[in-house]
């Protein structure tokens, strides 16, 4: 037995003890930071807190959205531009559709809906993905 084994080993144990405790604390502080601010701000300002939250939101969805369309550009820069059309068609034709059944024109709300739907599956079924069936 040697005395500089059991202080290694006590040290590698109280190195990983201080590793989970700093990021633990990190993960404390980084909440608090984050947080408060909304807190303080839904108790002030309504109004401001929802435009706060809302933007948030919109930049993590956006965010989410163009690392994948960026993922899948790299793939195949065709296969690029039919997903974001089907996006476009998909995310268009929904708004478009919404807004005229709100607006009480529920007969070409369901055309445009249908005709939505014939145009997405003609680019997610009718048309060929890959560059070299494209050729």
């Amino acid at each position: 037995m040697s005395f500089g084994k059991v202080v290694k080993g006590y040290g590698a144990l109280f190195s990983s003890l201080l590793s989970f405790l700093a990021i633990a604390l990190t993960c404390i502080v980084i909440g608090f930071v984050i947080s408060y601010p909304l807190w303080l701000l839904a108790t002030k300002s309504l109004s401001a807190y929802t435009i706060v939250s809302a933007g948030f939101f919109s930049c993590a969805i956006i965010f989410l959205l163009v690392s994948r369309i960026l993922k899948e550009y790299k793939k195949s820069p065709l296969r690029f531009f039919i997903s974001i059309l089907k996006k476009i068609t998909l995310i268009g034709g929904l708004i478009l559709f919404f807004f005229l059944i709100l607006n009480f024109y529920k007969v070409l709300a369901f055309i445009v809906l249908a005709l939505m739907l014939v145009f997405y599956g003609i680019l997610a079924f009718g048309i060929s993905q890959n560059q070299e069936q494209a050729k």
